[in-house]
């Protein structure tokens, strides 16, 4: 599936209206990888777009957000952060076991890091996701719970499907800002010296590790919940606006 360029820029709120994005498709000020874009221009499986701010230059510098679209639907489409956005444990303070139902990195996507990122408005054009467990059933347990997340982590069944033929973007960078926190610090993270992070996936069991990619685009179940590692924040944006 695809979606035009100017109704996309309208739908994730950069413009007010679809014409005034449409002109500025027109007038040369939108561009795709530095090419500059007319307002036909279909957004696809693959591009990088941008929604939302955080810091992420190297003195924390506030920036848009890149986001590596994963999936488009008419009215919807599946995002994931191009970069690793922040570094956080995967822990839930109540219990010995973690979970993704009451882990702290649920709760800081849903609250600090929405609060941080985007706008009102752009958190309107935000729809929640209910999330389960995965359909792949070496990874099926009983401890799972449904939960209604706007913005989440994907899970393994995820990963391997939007994933499958992109070997490029399964490995993920940092942000300079978390690169020059953990030199700051005299942290070492396996992989920071090739320029790649590895990433949490959400787990649907509950176990004293966490699922993650590693700095090589491979997967792992055996990441430590407390853990500091690198955080990839996915979420379905809204493209149509009689969702609101």
């Amino acid at each position: 599936m695809e979606a035009r360029l100017d109704k996309w820029l309208w739908a994730a709120r950069i413009f007010k209206t679809r014409t005034i994005a449409a002109d500025a498709c027109k007038n040369g000020r939108i561009s795709i990888a530095g090419v500059k874009q007319k307002a036909s221009k279909m957004i696809k499986e693959g591009d990088i777009i941008k929604f939302g701010k955080y810091p992420q230059g190297e003195n924390g510098e506030v920036k848009p957000i890149e986001w590596l679209v994963l999936e488009v639907k008419p009215d919807e489409a599946l995002l994931i952060s191009r970069y690793g956005i922040e570094c956080k444990q995967y822990l839930c303070p109540k219990y010995t076991r973690s979970n993704w139902h009451d882990c702290t990195l649920r709760e800081w996507l849903n609250n600090d890091f929405v609060e941080l990122a985007f706008s009102e408005e752009e958190e309107k054009k935000i729809k929640y996701s209910i999330n389960g467990k995965t359909t792949f059933i070496e990874y099926d347990t009983k401890d799972w719970n449904t939960t209604k997340d706007k913005v989440f982590c994907l899970n393994y069944a995820e990963f391997v499907w939007y994933f499958k033929h992109d070997d490029i973007n399964k490995k993920c960078k940092p942000t300079e800002y978390i690169i020059k926190r953990k030199r700051d610090k005299k942290i070492y993270l396996r992989g920071f010296l090739s320029g790649y992070c590895s990433w949490w996936l959400r787990s649907d069991k509950e176990s004293f590790f966490a699922t993650v990619i590693n700095f090589n685009g491979n997967i792992t179940d055996k990441r430590p919940a407390g853990s500091s590692t690198c955080v990839r924040p996915a979420l379905r944006l809204i493209l149509n606006r009689g969702e609101l």
